[in-house]
Formats: structure tokens, C-alpha cells, sequence
């Protein structure tokens, strides 16, 4: 294996760690797509959590080195930052490491 695979391994699975440490995968309802654009606005997400905005920097740059693109964090109520993964394809990649690397 090359180091450039390994890297992209210990990533994907320090991006998974931090998953399963607080994150939450968003996917749109079916029935409410019928709905339209104007109304209903919700695609697939995946939300991971961090205490601090230091953390969700480092869950950024996980999520970069693993191939992927994090939205920007943002703060939730005071307490805890958000960091959004969007994208159909970006949940169904998380998803298959967690399948591969368990």
C-alpha cells in the first residue's frame, strides 16, 4: 500500500471517528419533495458536532484530506459547532467507509 493510501485510510477513518462521536445523517422525505423548491428546500446532510470551534476545524481538515468538501461550521446555540456535510453522494460515501472499515 503507498503512503498516499494510507494517508487517505487513517482520514477516512478519523473522519468516521468523528461521526460516530456526534454526527447525524439528514435525508430529504420523499413526500414532501413533491412539495416543490419554494416550499420545501431540504437535501441530504450529514452533521457532525464538535465542542469547540478548534474541533470543527479539525473535522474540516479531515474531511478534506478524505477526499470530501465540509460546508463552513457554523455555531448552534451557544454551545456546540456544526459541521455540514451536503450532498447525496458525499452521505453515500461516508456511509460505505463505515461498511468498509468496521
Amino acid at each position: 500500500m503507498t503512503s498516499t493510501k494510507k494517508q487517505l485510510l487513517v482520514a477516512e477513518r478519523a473522519a468516521l471517528g468523528a461521526f460516530r462521536n456526534g454526527g447525524c445523517v439528514r435525508k430529504p422525505r420523499d413526500e414532501r419533495r413533491d412539495e416543490g423548491h419554494r416550499s420545501y428546500k431540504k437535501g441530504w446532510e450529514v452533521r457532525f458536532y464538535a465542542d469547540s470551534e478548534e474541533d470543527a476545524s479539525r473535522i474540516c481538515k479531515v474531511l478534506a484530506d478524505s477526499g470530501l468538501r465540509p460546508g463552513r461550521p457554523y455555531e448552534k446555540r451557544a454551545r456546540r459547532w456544526i459541521v455540514p456535510l451536503y450532498g447525496r453522494d458525499a452521505v453515500a460515501k461516508l456511509l460505505s467507509w463505515d461498511e468498509l472499515l468496521t
